[in-house]
């Protein structure tokens, strides 16, 4: 398929070479450009098991676990990279290879006295023996090798009844890759039916190892292959941008490996759209499902520049197909993903990066990094951030000496990226594997990525000729969400009423309750509204709410916070006012400004305070000086102004608050009873009770 694209595009398809020759085993032995890359991260972090492969396998059947250790012990003599250990010499790491090697194999029995499991073994109801299994397999994983001493691949089989098993298999990455795992259990396979028949397993001998491949490997990069590999990846990925996705907690200075995995699946019948587009548009697969993934990238960052690694098996020599060890390649392919541009445009733009970084694979990652001087941040992966890659090895089928061997769900603890997304055909359809850095995201948020990829796949594969910004992310979960459920945001409290009418249904209910504190005093609801309607009955007097007024007139309260404060504005609310609290901090100039700009006709202030005022021409009502013309008043609730009487005072005026000022001349905002009535007994989100204390600072 590779060829023949390459070859449509008039590009060169690279031709067969010699052969790769053993190299003499006395001379020290290279390790492999990426071989050599994870070695150094070892070297950094050796208590890392980030770089752990895990192999979780049920084993159904009657296994002769003899003949399994046997089995393995002839894989690991038959592959050299299995007895390999990295030592450091004076010149750098080195491959050491061990010609025999004690195979950590451990055999723990969690059956006690059974003879025989249910037909459906591990996934039988027996939930502690899953959660057993599964924290032994967790523990197993995590455990990290050392390269200098080896051996890097260790095996524990879990025995749970006569016929049900469970092989955990676990390797370092450097010396396996995904391909090497097909390798491996397909030899496993056929040694061990071999020796259960007493035949010798007819495997053709390898006619290279791995360390052979490292020494031809630096041989074939020359300074010439190199720097035309080189100047293509330069340009492609000059001035490339860190991606920058929404997380749920800020990035560690350090980059955390702590990872966790979940698991969607996507129908056939999606699959297959998906497959009729891509021939459709003369792309692959992977290339249409990778397009959606930058798109889904794209929507989420907001960034137009999206790079995204991909694994490649780098497995084009026929010498080595068949061998075991890490020959895995991450290429970096670059999107340029505009909002206005069709998605078929994409597709076409992700097809030819993807051709043209495949013709140009060969360049180690490695080297990459190295040559283009890429500046170092711990907290993430160097060029890319993300990974995607469409699996091809086998996880089905496997047999062991006519027994089944299926693949167990373990829960992913360890991550190398912020996400990786991993897609495996299968014939009921994909099965979309998300590990992701639990430092930066939380579980609900992988988890709504996952619908909104598949959500997007699906529109897309409906008609991929809208523009990128126009396929909705939302699931219809989502969207009822969103456009109604977060909509409901009525409430029933008294809209058409004043705050005093309010106020008085409270003190009449609970005339004893502690309606205010300050400075060591309290003041009841009840001796409140007593106060307040003293200073009511006088503005009253004072023509304040009376017939001809259709609307509140404001009235200025310059007052320290105190007890007075509140007495004061309630007072004028209940006379139909509205208050203005003038700041006794405010220059003279300023309290002047304000009470010419309301007009207001009367200031309710103290005796101290009142000298500030000059110039005034309205009444001046000080609470301490004419304390005595107040006590004359009745402390009964005055009549309520034509305007609070009929059921639609929300809409009146209850008071003024000035702006600093700072951008211009201060203007006077004006808020209704409704707003306030609002907020303190219709907001969902502040639900005050008498328990509650609110600490508050404003001017």
């Amino acid at each position: 398929m590779l060829e023949r694209a390459l070859r449509e595009k008039g590009m060169t398809v690279p031709q067969a070479e010699v052969v790769i020759e053993p190299v003499p085993r006395e001379e020290p032995l290279a390790l492999s450009f990426a071989q050599e890359r994870l070695w150094f991260l070892h070297r950094l972090d050796p208590d890392s098991p980030a770089y752990n492969i895990p192999t979780p396998l049920r084993i159904h059947g009657e296994l002769d676990v003899v003949r399994l250790r046997e089995s393995l012990c002839r894989l690991v003599a038959r592959h050299e990279i299995l007895r390999t250990r990295f030592v450091t010499g004076p010149h750098g790491p080195r491959q050491c290879v061990d010609e025999v090697v004690d195979l950590d194999f451990r055999v723990e029995r969690l059956d006690g006295n059974a003879t025989s499991s249910s037909p459906s073994g591990l996934e039988s109801d027996d939930e502690s023996m899953r959660r057993r299994i599964a924290a032994i397999a967790r523990d197993e994983f995590q455990r990290p090798f050392s390269l200098e001493t080896g051996p890097l691949l260790r095996a524990r089989l879990l025995v749970v009844a006569e016929d049900q098993h469970v092989l955990l298999l676990t390797m370092h990455h450097v010396v396996t890759d995904g391909w090497s795992m097909g390798v491996i259990f397909r030899e496993l396979g056929l040694i061990y039916a071999a020796l259960r028949d007493g035949k010798a397993p007819a495997l053709a001998p390898l006619p290279i190892q791995y360390a052979d491949f490292a020494a031809w490997q630096r041989k074939r990069l020359d300074a010439a292959r190199v720097s035309r590999l080189l100047a293509y990846w330069s340009k492609q990925l000059g001035d490339l941008p860190p991606l920058e996705l929404p997380t749920d907690r800020p990035r560690p200075s350090r980059q955390s490996f702590a990872g966790a995995a979940q698991t969607m699946k996507l129908p056939a019948p999606l699959a297959d759209a998906a497959r009729v587009l891509a021939r459709g548009e003369g792309a692959t697969l992977f290339m249409v499902l990778l397009a959606v993934f930058q798109m889904l990238l794209h929507r989420y960052s907001g960034q137009q520049d999206i790079a995204v690694g991909s694994p490649v098996a780098n497995r084009s020599r026929p010498e080595i197909e068949g061998l075991i060890g890490f020959f895995v390649n991450s290429v970096v392919l670059r999107a340029r993903v505009a909002s206005d541009m069709r998605f078929a445009d994409l597709l076409t733009q992700v097809r030819d990066t993807a051709l043209d970084g495949y013709a140009h694979e060969e360049l180690p990652f490695e080297m990459l990094v190295e040559r283009l001087q890429v500046a170092r941040d711990p907290s993430r992966n160097p060029l890319f951030q993300v990974m995607f890659a469409l699996q091809n090895t086998p996880t089905h089928g496997l047999e062991l000496g006519g027994m089944a061997l299926a693949p167990m769900s373990v829960a992913f603890e360890s991550t190398r990226l912020d996400i990786e997304c991993y897609v495996w055909e299968q014939a009921d359809g994909l099965t979309v594997s998300w590990i992701y850095n639990t430092a930066l995201f939380d579980a609900a948020t992988i988890t709504r990525m996952q619908g909104h990829f598949a959500r997007l796949l699906e529109q897309i594969v409906a008609d991929p000729t809208r523009a990128v910004d126009d396929y909705s992310l939302l699931t219809d979960e989502e969207r009822e969400q969103v456009l109604h459920q977060w909509n409901q945001t009525g409430s029933d409290y008294p809209r058409e009423e004043s705050v005093a009418a309010v106020f008085e249904a409270w003190a009449e209910a609970a005339p004893g309750a502690v309606a205010v504190v300050f400075d060591g005093h309290t003041l009841s609801y009840g001796a409140l509204e007593a106060q307040a309607n003293r200073i009511a009955q006088w503005l009253r007097a004072q023509g304040i709410g009376a017939g001809a007024d259709t609307q509140a007139r404001p009235i200025g309260v310059l007052l320290e916070r105190s007890i007075d404060m509140v007495v004061a504005w309630l007072a004028v609310l209940k006379s139909g006012g509205a208050y203005v609290p003038l700041d006794p901090e405010y220059p003279g100039e300023r309290l002047h400004f304000m009470l010419e700009d309301i007009g207001a006709p009367i200031l309710i202030t103290s005796s101290a305070l009142s000298e500030r005022i000059t110039g005034f021409a309205g009444q001046v009502l000080c609470l301490d000086g004419d304390a005595a013309v107040l006590a004359g008043q009745s402390s009964t609730r005055p009549s309520k102004p034509d305007w609070l009487s009929h059921g639609s005072a929300g809409e009146s005026l209850a008071y003024i608050i000035y702006t600093s000022g700072s951008t211009g001349q201060p203007k006077g905002v004006a808020v209704p009873h409704r707003a306030i009535l609002r907020l303190v007994l219709g907001a969902d989100y502040l639900q005050i009770t008498a328990e509650d204390r609110v600490v508050q600072a404003s001017n």
